[in-house]
């Protein structure tokens, strides 16, 4: 029943940033790092990735790690990362989204990197965060 699936709880919440800010990034940051500016939008439960999503455009993105402590140590990725927002960006942009809610959730960014604990709990979260964003990149 929806009305259940969308109370019910995350095992962490879902961490998403906002696609203009993703969109000037000359690095890929840390989840730290973006807390710590306050760049990060938390969605506790269900209900309110469902009212979020009402909302705004959810991308989520999916890559290959390139490194052991960093996933793009070498800052191949993000380039084709941010092309791909954009690219999601023109064509929803064409049915009147406003530029300023779109979110992306990247796992460097939306899952804690130095917390095992919260890392694990976000990890098993991951298919809701998939089936909820409005689209997936590979």
């Amino acid at each position: 029943d929806e009305a259940e699936v969308a109370h019910e709880d995350l095992p962490y919440p879902m961490v998403l940033v906002n696609a203009q800010y993703f969109l000037e990034l000359e690095e890929l940051e840390p989840y730290e790092q973006l807390r710590n500016r306050g760049r990060l939008v938390y969605l506790d439960n269900m209900q309110q990735v469902h009212d979020f999503r009402a909302r705004n455009v959810m991308v989520f993105l999916s890559h290959q790690w390139l490194g052991w402590a960093k996933p793009d140590p070498e800052g191949i990725q993000l380039p084709s990362m941010q092309e791909a927002v954009r690219e999601v960006m023109a064509i929803s942009l064409q049915r009147n989204h406003d530029i300023d809610n779109y979110y992306v959730w990247v796992d460097y960014a939306s899952i804690a990197q130095n917390h095992r604990g919260a890392q694990t709990a976000a990890i098993a979260a991951l298919p809701h965060y998939a089936s909820s964003c409005d689209v997936f990149v590979i």
